[in-house]
């Protein structure tokens, strides 16, 4: 769902879909790079996961919101405009292991299509083998 929020990065400039109520900031150590003033265009998309969780399900939300610290306030206001966006617009989410699925779903998208694959701090639970694999 990254392409539906928007970004700073210590400065004024917004990137990314300057109407989202999801608005992540970054500071930047150093000089900003260029970047593009619009996303590319996302035409597939697909969550996996081993054990997605409902956030329709009031006991599932409540106990992921309760990996925020609570004194992470603005993570906490961040998560629940994220749900937010998510259960208006929910992704196309498949249960299973990404590293198994990931060949078939990208056979699914047309071949003039770029593939890109986003991920949150997995990778390092995936086996070296396995990710590695040409």
């Amino acid at each position: 769902m990254w392409d539906q929020y928007s970004y700073s990065y210590g400065t004024d400039k917004v990137f990314g879909d300057v109407n989202s109520k999801v608005h992540i900031t970054s500071e930047v150590k150093g000089e900003l790079p260029e970047i593009p003033s619009s996303a590319p265009p996302v035409t597939h998309k697909a969550g996996l996961d081993l054990n997605i969780p409902n956030l329709n399900d009031n006991e599932e939300y409540r106990w992921l919101k309760s990996l925020i610290w609570p004194e992470h306030k603005e993570r906490l206001r961040l998560f629940d405009d994220a749900v937010e966006l998510f259960k208006k617009q929910p992704p196309n989410l498949i249960e299973g292991d990404g590293v198994s699925l990931i060949e078939g779903i990208a056979k699914e998208i047309p071949s003039d299509q770029a593939i890109c694959i986003f991920h949150n701090a997995c990778s390092e639970h995936i086996r070296c083998e396995i990710r590695f694999i040409k």
